[in-house]
């Protein structure tokens, strides 16, 4: 299943200690692809929040995209990775229910 998402870019996978605009360029690519709404980085444009370990600046982008309805969630590939994607909010519950059914887990916080 996460391969096919990659292969379509409905998911995007990302180092762990990634951090900075890159994942802002990810996030824009994964929103773009689904047709959902576009999100101003500007906060994240100073480098305020650069410095942060990969969890807590997904964590900021994650506050940021809910102002949106916008969920940014992960699945777990149990890997040093994160595999993001964008879902609306009002589907993040049921899509971890469902993934947690069939054995994998979906988190929205990091």
């Amino acid at each position: 299943m996460v391969d096919a998402l990659l292969d379509h870019g409905l998911a995007f996978e990302i180092d762990w200690k990634e951090s900075g605009l890159y994942i802002c360029d990810v996030v824009d690519e994964l929103l773009d692809r689904k047709n959902m709404a576009c999100v101003s980085w500007e906060d994240f444009e100073d480098g305020e929040f650069d410095e942060l370990p990969t969890s807590q600046y997904l964590n900021k982008i994650s506050e940021k995209l809910k102002e949106q309805a916008i969920s940014l969630a992960s699945l777990d590939i149990e890997s040093d990775c994160y595999v993001l994607i964008t879902v609306p909010s009002s589907d993040i519950d049921e899509m971890k229910a469902l993934a947690k059914e069939v054995g994998y887990s979906i988190q929205d916080s990091f």
